[in-house]
């Protein structure tokens, strides 16, 4: 490898661009099986995906990516969508830097989808 490939290299690997890595467990203590997520903020209007994995009841699946350093890790969104076709928003907002742990489960007394930060 030459100098100017393994600087390069260097370079890409510390970029601040991407330097935070908040990876967590996504709990399912629902019934229903997940098959997707998305996460956003409340200034994007878009989802982006960050799960198409199944997590069956009672699992957990490990969602590792890279955040941008350009996008604060307050007010993040979570939206999951169930193999039956239903959505559960979660638009409460959450700091995605300080958690390792987001449990959906479903609230009896509510009557709706909670999720909850670890």
């Amino acid at each position: 490898m030459d100098l100017k490939v393994a600087v390069a290299s260097v370079i890409l690997l510390t970029s601040p661009a991407y330097a935070r890595n908040p990876n967590f467990h996504l709990w399912n203590h629902t019934d229903r099986t997940i098959i997707g997520a998305w996460l956003s903020t409340a200034g994007d209007r878009h989802w982006h995906a960050i799960s198409g994995d199944q997590i069956r009841p009672d699992n957990a699946d490990l969602i590792a990516f890279q955040y941008p350093d350009s996008v604060p890790c307050d007010g993040v969104q979570l939206r999951v969508r169930f193999a039956d076709g239903q959505y559960a928003d979660f638009m409460d907002g959450f700091n995605i830097c300080t958690i390792s742990n987001i449990i959906v489960e479903w609230n009896n007394n509510e009557g709706e989808f909670e999720a909850v930060y670890k």
